[in-house]
């Protein structure tokens, strides 16, 4: 029997997310983002990851959705405690990083003069990459020209030095695993950084200590100017990430689903009680979403590679948080459920009790209650919500 645990863990505003996948004797362990910006988060993310598993126990591979503190600001403890195999991230370089926290420095509203600790996070944060070079897999963003390979290749079979294409299937033991990157692609990169020195007549990634001064003033004086020229060439920053399709290898049938909610309380949804059932019983694919917009667009890109499998996916992360503006329900359900087959979804998202982005949307909730589908809201607060799914070999 092959049995995969999910655990949606209690970090309040972030995301930090486990899989446990047992196939008779032979264990495989999944983490998808490591992060939090709540309060104390420091001491949220140490004490999750060492619970967790034991110290230096295997992660065989670990998911990053996209950049923000919120989602990796625990990676480093994570790799110091677990001996991590294989890192999967969305393809970049050290000009993507510099204006990626440029802008989530700017989205903040953070006080202008700390903009050099920005510089510093690209450095360190590039330097644990460079230092996990030979573990570290890139996952270009997606391109519809590109002809996708549909073999299956294995995990760690997976070379290090050449980014894979979003689409790629990737197995581990008896796990199927669909990286999708929907992330900024070089030329959107080049895009701004060319607008931004012909506007503002200076070269934003200047290692000089004056120029970043200058730049320094520059957004001070122009953050609004700066935000839109963004948004115009590459869009909304909480809109990119690489979302990741989990589910089992052809040849597994889904036997049974149970979600412990014994410290998980769920306090929007009437339908969703301490043990939570559904008899769809071949959907037991996981959606991971990080902060992606699925609009309609993606969704049909989701739908167009995943094919047969999207009518596999039961549980949905909802994007960024549960915000609304990152994903309509009744469009998903629209594009990705087929007519005729079991409509039930089990929907989850993580966030702080007391965020300042009013996460999640009372509105998003309440068209998943329309659905007549779950929501489950973790928090810091509260105990991880764990799911163990089952599955026989046919």
């Amino acid at each position: 029997m092959f049995r995969v645990t999910r655990k949606i863990l209690p970090v309040g505003q972030g995301a930090f997310y486990f899989e446990q996948l047992q196939d008779g004797e032979e264990t495989k362990n999944v983490i998808y983002d490591c992060g939090s910006t709540t309060k104390n988060h420091k001491a949220i993310l140490t004490q999750q990851i060492r619970h967790l598993l034991p110290e230096q126990s295997v992660i065989d591979v670990l998911f990053i959705s996209h950049f923000d503190k919120d989602h990796v600001n625990g990676i480093e403890e994570l790799c110091k405690h677990f001996d991590v195999k294989k890192i999967i991230i969305p393809e970049f370089d050290r000009q993507y990083l510099s204006i990626y926290f440029l802008f989530n420095f700017l989205s903040e509203k953070a006080s202008v003069s700390n903009y050099s600790i920005n510089y510093g996070a690209v450095d360190s944060f590039s330097s644990f990459l460079q230092e996990n070079a030979e573990r570290i897999v890139q996952v270009s963003p997606y391109n519809p020209n590109s002809d996708l390979d549909e073999r299956p290749q294995n995990i760690h079979e997976i070379k290090t030095n050449v980014p894979i294409l979003s689409g790629r299937q990737l197995t581990l033991g008896g796990g199927l695993y669909i990286p999708i990157n929907f992330g900024v692609t070089k030329k959107q990169v080049d895009d701004f950084k060319n607008a931004f020195n012909r506007e503002f007549h200076v070269y934003i990634l200047s290692n000089d200590s004056t120029e970043r001064n200058k730049i320094k003033d520059i957004i001070a004086q122009n953050s609004a100017k700066i935000k839109g020229i963004y948004k115009a060439l590459v869009g909304d920053v909480n809109a990119h990430s690489m979302i990741v399709y989990s589910g089992a290898v052809n040849g597994y049938d889904f036997y049974f689903m149970h979600i412990d909610m014994e410290y998980c309380c769920n306090v929007y949804s009437p339908h969703c009680y301490h043990h939570c059932t559904h008899d769809c019983r071949h959907k037991v694919s996981c959606l991971y979403t990080g902060d992606a917009n699925l609009d309609a667009a993606r969704l049909k890109v989701v739908k167009k590679i995943l094919k047969t499998k999207i009518d596999t996916i039961g549980v949905l992360q909802l994007p960024h948080h549960g915000s609304k503006r990152n994903l309509d329900y009744k469009t998903y359900k629209k594009i990705m459920m087929s007519k005729g087959e079991c409509q039930k979804l089990i929907t989850f998202a993580s966030f702080g009790t007391s965020n300042q982005y009013h996460h999640p949307s009372y509105s998003l909730i309440e068209d998943i209650m329309i659905e007549d589908d779950c929501f489950f809201g973790v928090t810091e607060r509260l105990g991880p919500l764990e799911m163990e799914i089952n599955h026989l070999f046919v």
